[in-house]
């Protein structure tokens, strides 16, 4: 998927490719779907969507995970490459992970944060 796709975007995208899962005779759940994401990883949070802290951004890729069936994030190379690559897997996909994992436990509920509007869509 691109970049510069708003993850309440991705809600139609899911449905089609459902159908199309669907249509071929495969289950939509055993499809990996793949989201480039790009953005900066900060040291405290600012309230903006993938240019946020370690939690933040955790939450809003447990939230797409979650809504969207979104299975694998790539970050795409910005500034400071290896800083922000090593900060994403080592605390953000691990935490993303727990998120997801404890989201999945509880049934599906999940806390709501204020700025996850902007993620809003249909549930998967």
């Amino acid at each position: 998927m691109f970049p510069d796709l708003q993850p309440v975007q991705l809600a139609p995208i899911s449905a089609r490719v459902d159908e199309a899962a669907r249509g071929a005779g495969r289950d939509p759940a055993s499809i990996r779907r793949i989201w480039n994401i790009s953005g900066t990883i900060t040291p405290r949070p600012t309230g903006r969507l993938f240019n946020d802290c370690v939690e933040s951004w955790a939450q809003s890729l447990a939230d797409v995970s979650l809504r969207h069936g979104i299975d694998t994030f790539v970050l795409i190379e910005g500034e400071d490459a290896e800083a922000q690559l090593r900060t994403f897997a080592l605390e953000v996909a691990p935490l993303t992970r727990d998120l997801v994992a404890e989201a999945r436990w509880t049934g599906g509920r999940q806390r709501q944060e204020p700025d996850q509007a902007a993620l809003s869509g249909p549930r998967r």
